[in-house]
């Protein structure tokens, strides 16, 4: 076994996720992780879980800064952690996400060395007193609160949100998902306690894509209507498509949330339109 295999075992005994899916890609010249976090969907905890992404993508132990984690990240040739919320259905998916180069195309020790600032990320965030440092809690927090105020303040952004309060009735229509109430009321004592019980308690998925033996079969629920269904030894590729579109229509429907037809319905708009 080669050493960027044992680190990414034990990246995976770490993390000991719910499910693992292996996309086989060797046509690409980056490659990359994804752990999805999946919890019952409530604006309180998707403003918690936009949060804590903000926070432990900007430093941990090892790299106390967001100078220091930006200097290890080229020094990764670029390699990049980032973080994203999102609800699909009555579910709240917190991602984050590893992408980098292949090994063969820069250093061999690449992949060892990026799972290990992942690992980093993840598992040894910057902690303070009894909670999250108190310094990188109130950044991150003033710049949340700058991009809802941002968000709030755009008409287009309004304008979509309405779609999608039109589109689909209950919390999952509403944007921006996160609540300034909670955001306010939170401290760094409060966010460590949702960190501990996210990492213990939430389902954990692992979707790896790469230039691996590891071909899964089948797709992880509740993501399925984003994760590909795939066959064995079946290679998935992604083509870029640099066409812009210009026009942008909006319809609107009955169907609720919680309704069967929801997920499909995201689903056809994907396909039909991306959006």
């Amino acid at each position: 076994m080669k050493r960027k295999d044992s680190a990414r075992a034990l990246f995976i005994e770490r993390l000991q996720p719910t499910m693992q899916l292996f996309i086989h890609d060797k046509k690409r010249k980056d490659w990359g992780l994804s752990i999805y976090f999946v919890r019952p969907f409530s604006s309180k905890e998707v403003t918690y879980a936009s949060m804590l992404g903000r926070v432990m993508e900007s430093s941990c132990e090892r790299y106390p800064s967001l100078l220091s984690v930006s200097r290890r990240e080229e020094e990764l040739y670029g390699s990049h952690v980032y973080s994203n919320i999102e609800s699909f259905s009555d579910q709240s998916v917190l991602g984050f996400h590893l992408r980098l180069l292949r090994d063969e195309y820069v250093d061999e020790r690449l992949s060892e060395e990026a799972i290990d600032y992942l690992s980093d990320i993840l598992f040894s965030p910057k902690k303070g007193a009894d909670g999250f440092d108190q310094e990188t809690f109130e950044v991150e927090r003033e710049r949340l609160l700058d991009a809802m105020s941002s968000f709030s303040n755009d008409p287009m952004n309004l304008a979509y949100a309405g779609a999608l309060r039109g589109c689909l009735k209950g919390d999952i229509g509403l944007l921006p998902m996160e609540q300034k109430e909670v955001l306010e009321e939170m401290t760094p004592q409060t966010l460590w306690a949702y960190y501990i019980d996210l990492f213990s308690q939430a389902k954990r998925y692992l979707i790896v894509k790469g230039p691996f033996e590891e071909t899964t079969v089948g797709t992880i629920s509740p993501l399925s209507p984003y994760a590909p269904e795939l066959l064995p030894k079946e290679e998935r590729v992604e083509e870029g498509s640099f066409s812009q579109s210009v026009m942008v229509q909006m319809y609107t429907t009955s169907i609720e949330a919680r309704d069967p037809q929801a997920l499909p319905l995201y689903l056809f708009t994907a396909l039909w339109g991306t959006g």
